[in-house]
């Protein structure tokens, strides 16, 4: 039988925070996001999570080909800072900056409403008095009477206030809920331009596959871009221009910008320039003329 205790070890964080995740929007992807980044961050007593590979999020249920999507969402949406040089990732505490909506079913009153109930009840459990008792006196005046005074005395729970503001976002809700879900969907319409995988499947490369999902996530993880998801897509696209729609050109186009340690979009963008130029500069093919060799020795004889 597990026998877990505070001893081991646990996470040392604040009810708002807890308050915020519940509140907030997030899918279950995001969510198993979340939690491992707290429980690597503060659970192992630091600010911070360390997590060199990204395939090291399958851990907590996300496949691969979601991952960097949902890790890109959530460093866009403020709720997460990413390093991606040293590969930390930490929690953002700050929650008003958060641009993720509240859930549909979300009720600030209710769910204070319920806070209470569990407070009280609590309280009343670990009491070490009745709620109501009878207590009684002998009073010496009534001693040869043998009378008694009976006297009823009612504890009350006392009523507790939660802390904080009424609006634990700290955020004008009607003015920022347009904001946000303008964001969202912002963000969806921009996801083919940032997210390799859906691009590849949208753009009629095949249905992605796990052996293309790997190819992919390789140039992803190998540190050979700055920005690996733009260019990914961007070598997708010059192979479209090209009439190819099949990954192994894609991967050739790869290997010729790290071969020529191209790191950025305007490095890949200048070397596609400069290909071009050359190609505008060489001399073009001149035919020959349309004479056979049986007239070149007739002219020849000829002349003779």
């Amino acid at each position: 039988m597990a026998n877990p205790q505070i001893e081991n070890g646990f996470i040392k964080i604040s009810n708002e925070i807890w308050d915020e995740v519940i509140r907030r929007d997030f899918s279950k992807r995001q969510t198993a996001i979340l939690n491992l980044i707290l429980r690597l961050s503060y659970g192992c007593q630091s600010k911070y999570a360390y997590i060199p590979q990204l395939k090291d999020f399958e851990l907590c249920g996300v496949g691969r080909t979601h991952i960097r999507t949902e890790l890109v969402f959530l460093e866009q949406c403020k709720v997460i800072f990413w390093n991606k040089e040293e590969m930390t990732f930490t929690f953002n505490k700050d929650y008003e900056v958060w641009q993720v909506s509240p859930v549909k079913g979300w009720n600030e009153e209710e769910f204070k409403s319920l806070i209470h109930k569990n407070i009280g009840k609590k309280s009343y459990q670990n009491s070490n008095f009745p709620v109501t008792k009878t207590v009684t006196l002998t009073d010496e005046s009534y001693q040869k009477g043998n009378s008694t005074v009976t006297k009823k005395v009612i504890h009350e729970l006392p009523k507790r206030e939660l802390e904080g503001p009424v609006n634990p976002c700290g955020s004008k809700a009607q003015e920022g809920s347009k904001y946000i879900i303008k964001n969202n969907i912002k963000y969806k319409e921009e996801e083919e331009n940032h997210n390799p995988f859906v691009f590849y499947e949208t753009n009629g490369f095949g249905t992605l596959s796990p052996y293309i999902a790997d190819e992919i996530n390789y140039w992803f993880d190998g540190n050979f871009f700055d920005e690996p998801e733009i260019i990914i897509i961007r070598a997708m696209k010059e192979a479209l221009l090209r009439n190819s729609r099949r990954w192994k050109y894609v991967d050739s186009i790869l290997r010729d910008w790290n071969n020529a340690a191209l790191k950025n979009l305007s490095d890949v963008e200048a070397h596609i320039q400069a290909f071009e130029a050359r190609k505008q500069q060489k001399p073009s093919y001149t035919p020959r003329n349309n004479i056979s060799a049986l007239d070149e020795l007739k002219k020849k004889y000829q002349g003779e």
